[in-house]
């Protein structure tokens, strides 16, 4: 089954905007071009360039969820007792890049075909997931990103996005409990806990 790569992004977006974040996130040019442009990461994942750009013609929509039901899972996960009594509840948007999660503060992504941790260590797997979270937190208006592992110690980030707070908060967190992230590329990779920021090129933050 393998290990999954979870990416999370600050948003200010009212549960209105979200229900119609398919409609913009269509007519981002940004967001697509950076997404043709990582080509080669589809094309190693036994895609083709037919099937990559028909994936950006499809139309992308809510499939029976209304606005109530995000506040609905909001209330839920945002409250210990229910989340003891129902788990955490998750509505997830399909696109043409993978799946969209959003709790109130933050959005989640899970890349298909790009969801395994293990595609950080490849390169034009990395350069895709990289370059297109930049460019999706620059869409959403998150200066940071928070790369990491949906096992061991590092799900609990998870959690912390499902109850509601703050990507900033979420940093803290993170840092608190597992240290600074590693400037050296490979050892953040290893320990499954990675922050991003917009304001850098690809891998400018990371030592050789």
């Amino acid at each position: 089954m393998g290990v999954d790569l979870r990416i999370i992004f600050g948003h200010n977006l009212t549960s209105k905007e979200i229900i119609e974040f398919p409609y913009s996130l269509s007519k981002s040019k940004e967001l697509k071009d950076v997404y043709i442009e990582e080509i080669q990461s589809k094309i190693d994942h036994d895609s083709t360039i037919e099937r990559v750009l028909s994936s950006l013609e499809k139309e992308y929509k809510w499939e029976n969820i209304t606005e109530n039901d995000l506040l609905d899972s909001w209330e839920n996960n945002e409250n210990p007792e229910l989340v003891d009594e129902n788990g955490f509840m998750a509505h997830s948007l399909s696109t043409y890049f993978g799946l969209l999660y959003f709790n109130r503060r933050t959005v989640e992504i899970l890349y298909l075909p790009e969801h395994k941790y293990a595609n950080l260590h490849y390169e034009s797997h990395r350069k895709f997931i990289f370059n297109f979270s930049k460019a999706f937190a620059k869409f959403l208006g998150s200066e940071k990103i928070v790369y990491f592992s949906d096992t061991f110690e590092t799900q609990i980030i998870e959690d912390w996005a499902q109850e509601g707070i703050t990507i900033e908060s979420i940093i803290d967190l993170a840092i608190a409990k597992f240290g600074k992230p590693s400037e050296i590329l490979e050892k953040a990779i290893e320990n499954r806990f990675i922050i991003g920021d917009v304001t850098n090129p690809y891998l400018e933050t990371f030592k050789r």
